[in-house]
């Protein structure tokens, strides 16, 4: 799978995402780490998933910059609306996410 458009918003450490597990308290898991540290967000290439058939849109990334493609929106934006351990991580084209 390549990953398009990666990194868009700029690159994250670390440092950034154990500042936010800290916060938050919540300890994502180490592959999902070390792939926003390398991708940072993006869209896969492919992209169709068979079952159930749909698309992935655009997977979240980490950065200042608040709209519909950043991780922080996305938890804001769910907030209640999703269980308290479930963390939104990406999108299709008809706006359902992926936790």
């Amino acid at each position: 799978m390549i990953i398009e458009d990666a990194n868009m918003y700029g690159s994250i450490k670390l440092e950034d995402i154990t500042n936010f597990e800290l916060a938050s308290n919540v300890l994502l898991p180490a592959d999902y780490k070390a792939f926003i540290i390398k991708y940072n967000g993006g869209r896969p290439s492919p992209n169709s998933l068979p079952n159930p058939s749909t698309d992935v849109a655009w997977l979240y990334g980490m950065f200042d910059e608040y709209n519909w493609a950043n991780f922080f929106y996305a938890l804001d934006v769910f907030k209640g609306r999703i269980p308290s351990w479930d963390i939104p991580v990406g999108c299709d084209s008809g706006g359902n996410i992926f936790i």
